[in-house]
């Protein structure tokens, strides 16, 4: 039996307000395989490693790890010109007429990683956990994998 797979990116529709009280619409989508490979890099210069055993003995620093994937899974969504924001914040993620969030433009460029570093660590925190799970990189997502095709 042919294995068979979409390529289609997973995605799902994010909320985020910013400083000034703005919502701002994303699509988080799971990473790419150039992501995946970009957040596993930088993970593990994070990493200190026993030379001889090849083992990891300690973590030398976080920094960046969880806004190195963010970067790489979230997209703003940039509302049509004239629209209200009143209307934004009402926006859904798609509706019967294609007149959705999902149908905005996109910033060409994702959010920086030093931008996402900035935002709080509660948002980044639930971000991460949500682009870990859409990437299926998490153990809980992999392991659900391996069950259902195990029933297959």
């Amino acid at each position: 039996m042919p294995f068979e797979f979409d390529l289609a990116l997973a995605e799902q529709h994010i909320k985020l307000r910013n400083e000034d009280g703005i919502l701002v619409h994303y699509v988080m989508r799971e990473a790419t395989g150039v992501g995946r490979d970009a957040y596993f890099n930088h993970l593990t210069k994070t990493v200190d490693v026993d030379l001889e055993t090849g083992k990891a003995k300690g973590v030398k620093e976080f920094g960046g790890v969880q806004a190195m994937l963010l970067h790489h899974c979230l997209y703003e969504k940039l509302p049509p010109k004239g629209l209200k924001q009143v209307e934004v914040e009402k926006a859904e993620w798609e509706d019967g007429n294609g007149s959705g969030v999902r149908f905005w433009d996109e910033k060409k460029e994702p959010p920086s990683i030093k931008n996402i570093g900035n935002w709080p660590s509660r948002v980044q925190d639930g971000l991460f956990d949500e682009a870990m799970k859409i990437s299926k990189l998490d153990k809980e997502t992999q392991q659900d994998d391996t069950d259902a095709a195990k029933n297959d």
